[in-house]
């Protein structure tokens, strides 16, 4: 990498030293060829002996080497105005540079130089009035920087105007640019070589000429290139050198040098040489205002400049960094409501499917799709109704079938929704009487079958089980106990069936704590040794992964196993170490997914901000957008009738953030809404 970096140095060298090295001796100076915009304006470059072409990174850009317009990172206005050499000499500078984020930097530069009171003679070289001399510039520049600030090209267009007397004429020119810097632009992580800039500007690549009698004069077209490097200390302070060398044709090659040293973040001392002239200044800083001085001296004199300069607004990355935050909440805002209209129209949906399930006496499924609307949204106003409806039709079959016990479960359950409703009490006396009057119990059987149906309809089944036992030790021949204790063994089957799947998800997703909950309710269920053995295996085996895994680290946590005690400690996992190039391309992916969000292509959106999680497990937004998405894919997944993607969905929401409180509803209420519908439903009445 530090071979690249040198040969881009040597070949930019060496490409302007070709275009230098033709010169012709004799050409010390300007001989009137060039303008008197040539030398550029910008106190803080004038300072350092004009030594500009690879420093450029304020307002006056434009007027040295466009290329560095690109790094301007807030709002500018820099202005001076001087009187030259004690004359009517009037030198006047003015530019604006608009930085943007998105589009890059634009400015609008303007220069005047004028003489007043220049004496006029006639033909006769007889006095006449005096006149004016005026040259004016007006710069259009615009500059963009690449590469995350690595390199920035940039040009500019100017007019100019020209007037002498009454005569007056106009040209147009134009200036390119580029600044580099190596250490980013080829990755080097040498000191060294982020500390080095490198400049190249060419300035009338299109020649302004004006032609105010008969001759055209051209300005002519100057190469520069330049050189910038500088130290921060820990103070605050830094200090920069730079170096320039400049061919413009027919005149020898010129030397720049330039030297800032900013002995506190506010003052910033200048010197420079500029053609063998020497120049100096300084610079204050006073919250967004700066106040330059430069002096120089030539030929003619010395001459003093103090300017002025203000910046405006935030700096671009700030700029972005809140416009990436503006649109984010703007698709956050608007995935919110999508997932708000969604889901209302799941539901509205769902609930239609009910009432007609309803209408057509299909009243098993019509609780089912209640489960789900309950699920999604417990306090749906018109599941109440249903579900009760539901409840006293199925109650009322199985009392014309003479199957009482059923019609008291059914009974009562309405009645727990309806707890004010006389006709559902009557019902449940009615049914009770009846099955203890055909079973002919005596007086303790009834009130241990009774227990058992209460104990069933709460869903304690191991009390259910237990008192249908005992009705049918007494009274073998009773065969709705019988039915009624075939029905609780199927209810307890499905429940350990769901709870064990519960444990294993819990596994799978490292929910080691939840694992042992849902195991102890496994165990107290009364499920098999041998399968709670198993899943206990399963839970110890993934906790011993983790620890594993964690033993790289010395930082104690808790463990995440609640039958740990709280003093037992374990090590956090060490977080991968992220590299810039996997932030970057994390990135570049969370753009991609969130422009395939924007355009309605969930899945491939999804797909990259998984990626991008991958890469960047702290990267929120990104989470925070993959779990809207699992939310709703678990909703439409739920909605559907597949439960198992459903709550694997919505494990994953919660995997991404455990604090959620819309995930941890979903599963808990799925678990136990389907869980208990299958319970109570199971394969028969």
């Amino acid at each position: 990498m530090m071979q690249r970096c040198l040969r881009l140095t040597v070949f930019v060298c060496v490409l302007s030293c070709g275009f230098l090295s033709d010169t012709k001796p004799g050409y010390a100076q300007d001989g009137g060829t060039q303008s008197v915009f040539a030398t550029g304006a910008g106190n803080r470059a004038l300072a350092m002996g004009g030594a500009y072409a690879a420093l450029s990174d304020d307002a006056s850009a434009p007027l040295w080497n466009p290329g560095g317009l690109g790094f301007v990172q807030r709002w500018e206005l820099q202005a001076t105005r001087t009187s030259l050499y004690g004359l009517e000499i009037a030198e006047e500078y003015a530019t604006f540079a608009l930085p943007s984020w998105r589009w890059g930097v634009g400015a609008v530069s303007l220069r005047h130089f004028g003489v007043q009171g220049i004496e006029g003679r006639d033909g006769q070289n007889q006095v006449t009035s005096d006149f004016a001399s005026d040259d004016s510039e007006l710069l259009l520049s615009y500059a963009k920087a690449f590469k995350d600030e690595a390199w920035s090209l940039g040009g500019s267009l100017k007019l100019r105007r020209q007037s002498l007397g009454q005569v007056s004429a106009t040209g147009v020119g134009a200036d390119v640019g580029m600044i580099a810097k190596p250490g980013k632009l080829f990755g080097n992580a040498d000191p060294w070589s982020e500390k080095l800039t490198l400049g190249l500007s060419i300035r009338n690549l299109v020649e302004p000429a004006i032609r105010l009698e008969e001759e055209t004069v051209n300005d002519p077209i100057s190469m520069r290139f330049g050189a910038a490097y500088q130290h921060r200390f820990s103070y605050g302070g830094r200090v920069v050198a730079t170096a320039d060398i400049e061919r413009v044709p027919d005149r020898d090659m010129r030397f720049y040098a330039g030297l800032e040293f900013q002995v506190h973040p506010l003052v910033a001392l200048r010197s420079g040489m500029q053609n063998g002239n020497l120049s100096a200044g300084a610079g204050v800083r006073w919250r967004d205002l700066s106040f330059d001085y430069a002096f120089g001296e030539n030929d003619l004199g010395s001459i003093h400049r103090l300017g002025v300069s203000a910046q405006f607004g935030p700096p671009t990355s700030e700029r972005y960094r809140l416009s990436v935050e503006r649109e984010e909440q703007e698709i956050q805002e608007r995935l919110s409501v999508a997932f708000e209209e969604q889901e209302d129209q799941r539901l509205k949906n769902l609930v239609q499917n009910a009432k007609d399930s309803f209408a057509a006496e299909d009243y098993e499924g019509t609780l089912q799709t209640l489960a789900v609307v309950n699920t999604l949204r417990p306090d749906h106003p018109e599941t109440h109704a249903l579900e009760i409806g539901c409840w006293e039709k199925q109650a009322e079959e199985l009392e014309k079938a003479d199957e009482f016990a059923g019609a008291v479960l059914n009974y009562q359950r309405a009645l727990a929704l309806d707890p004010e409703n006389e006709k559902l009490t009557q019902a449940v006396a009615r049914c009770r009487e009846e099955s203890a009057s055909r079973a002919e119990r005596d007086q303790k059987l009834r009130a241990t079958f009774e227990k058992g149906l209460d104990a069933f309809g709460q869903g304690n089944l191991l009390v259910a089980r237990r008192q249908f036992r005992e009705v049918i030790k007494q009274s073998p021949d009773d065969e709705e106990s019988s039915a009624m204790l075939e029905r609780t063994e199927i209810a307890i089957d499905n429940r350990i069936d769901n709870l064990s799947q519960q444990v294993r998800r819990f596994v799978a997703g490292e929910l080691y704590a939840d694992a042992e909950s849902s195991l102890e309710d496994l165990e107290n269920i009364g499920a098999s040794s041998s399968l709670v053995s198993s899943l206990k295996q399963d839970i110890r085996r993934g906790q011993r992964k983790k620890l594993r895994e964690a033993s790289q680290t010395k930082r104690p946590v808790k463990t995440t196993s609640e039958t740990e005690t709280a003093t037992q400690v374990a090590t956090t996992p060490a977080p991968p170490r992220i590299t810039e190039d996997d932030k970057k391309e994390a990135e570049r992916l969370y753009t991609q997914g969130v422009e395939a969000l924007k355009s309605g292509r969930t899945t491939e959106a999804v797909a990259y901000l998984e990626l991008v999680v991958a890469k960047d497990p702290s990267h929120g937004k990104a989470a925070e957008y993959l779990k809207q998405e699992y939310l709703t894919q678990g909703m439409d997944a739920f909605a559907s009738g597949d439960l198992d993607r459903a709550v694997g969905q919505w494990e994953k929401a919660l995997a991404l953030d455990p604090t959620d409180e819309r995930a941890r509803g979903y599963l808990a209420r799925a678990r136990q809404q389907i869980s208990r519908t299958r319970e109570i439903l199971g394969k028969g009445k």
